[in-house]
């Protein structure tokens, strides 16, 4: 399932690890059901976005409305025309405190209700793009509040245990010759155990979730690095250039040099200790 629309969208990454904030905005693009180690939010400004989590009914997100995706979940959405929305990815160490007692949870829906003149201030310095670590954080826990006041907590369903664990070990060695046996045998599985967890849980086959995380990766080095696109391609595990082209561009529509043409590298570091 793919979504095309023109969109106004501020989408911003937040990681402890590297002490940077990311952001960048987006006129246009392709979405699909996607998948990914960190955590999101979706915040509505105007318009309306209908959230898609597999395994769920769909969600509306209004303006003034909030969506939490936790890790690992399988997700699209539709952002009609007009629609202005904040994506923030980020780290679930960045807020260990809530996701690491809650690991094999999830929440039993995504939406939630907030008081958006409470972040008003923090969205504003969004746009001006002067963010610190300690605004960051302050939000996110404020946000974690907000959504642990209105959605109950759920038990994951096995296959997205297992799920992110797949997720975790490919995502640690995508550079490498990766296949379903291998990556079966290095978590203790059987192979075809493994792949209906994969297909149940994602939606989608490993080769797929491969390629998936491999193009993730590519697509971060490309916005916010300037290395070369072979130097990237080798990095993320593609064969070849030419494979590496062919394959980005049917997932966003854009050679890698033209993606890295379209957004612009607005990045803020940080040196504060977590």
């Amino acid at each position: 399932m793919k979504y095309f629309n023109t969109l106004q969208e501020i989408s911003t990454s937040f990681s402890a690890k590297e002490h940077s904030i990311l952001l960048g905005n987006v006129e246009e693009c392709k979405m699909h059901f996607h998948i990914h180690p960190s955590a999101e939010l979706l915040l509505v400004t105007s318009g309306e976005l209908t959230l898609h989590v597999l395994g769920k009914e769909s969600e509306k997100i209004p303006a003034g409305k909030c969506a939490l995706l936790f890790p690992f979940q399988s997700h699209a959405y539709d952002r009609p025309e007009g629609t202005e929305y904040f994506r923030f990815n980020f780290l679930p160490s960045l807020i260990q405190s809530f996701f690491a007692p809650n690991e094999k949870n999830t929440g039993e829906r995504s939406v939630f209700p907030l008081n958006i003149g409470e972040y008003a201030a923090f969205l504003d310095t969004v746009r001006t793009d002067t963010l610190t670590l300690y605004k960051v954080k302050g939000f996110l826990y404020n946000i974690i509040g907000d959504y642990s006041n209105n959605v109950p907590l759920v038990e994951k369903h096995v296959d997205d245990n297992v799920l992110s664990k797949v997720i975790t070990y490919v995502d640690s060695h995508k550079s490498e010759r990766i296949t379903i046996s291998k990556t079966a045998a290095a978590l203790g599985y059987n192979e075809k155990y493994l792949s209906r967890c994969i297909n149940s849980a994602a939606g989608f086959g490993f080769t797929t979730l491969l390629s998936m995380l491999r193009l993730e990766s590519a697509r971060h080095l490309l916005k916010n690095t300037d290395r070369t696109v072979v130097d990237i391609a080798i990095e993320c595990g593609f064969g070849s250039e030419r494979s590496f082209y062919r394959s980005f561009k049917e997932l966003t529509g854009y050679t890698p040099n033209e993606y890295r043409m379209f957004y612009p590298k607005k990045i803020v570091t940080n040196d504060a200790i977590l």
